[in-house]
């Protein structure tokens, strides 16, 4: 009789162990995801030095993005032209994998 009642105890043993594996699995499989943390978010401010020149006529340049130069006849004009320089210079740059993504922000001077 001590054989048989061992079978039985193996038997129910084993039993458990198959549905605590099943339930562990379900658990596993349809948990909640985990939120993730939010991506890290690289900024570069870029200052916009603006003046005018003796006939009149305004400037802007960013002096980290080299070349971004612009004229204008107005404030409104030469602010509107180099946002736009710089914008398609950091396009490129992106473009061509020379820096990564990030935000930008223009702190235009006067």
């Amino acid at each position: 009789m001590d054989g048989i009642e061992n079978w039985d105890l193996l038997l129910v043993l084993g039993v458990f162990t198959a549905v605590m594996c099943a339930l562990g699995w379900y658990v596993h499989t349809h948990r909640a995801t985990e939120p993730q943390p939010p991506n890290q978010v690289t900024v570069t401010r870029y200052t916009v030095e603006c003046g005018s020149g003796q006939d009149g006529r305004f400037w802007a340049a960013v002096p980290a993005l080299p070349g971004v130069l612009a004229h204008g006849n107005n404030e409104e004009e030469v602010k509107a032209r180099v946002s736009a320089l710089a914008l398609h210079t950091l396009a490129e740059r992106l473009e061509s994998r020379e820096t990564r993504a990030h935000g930008f922000i223009f702190h235009i001077g006067s």
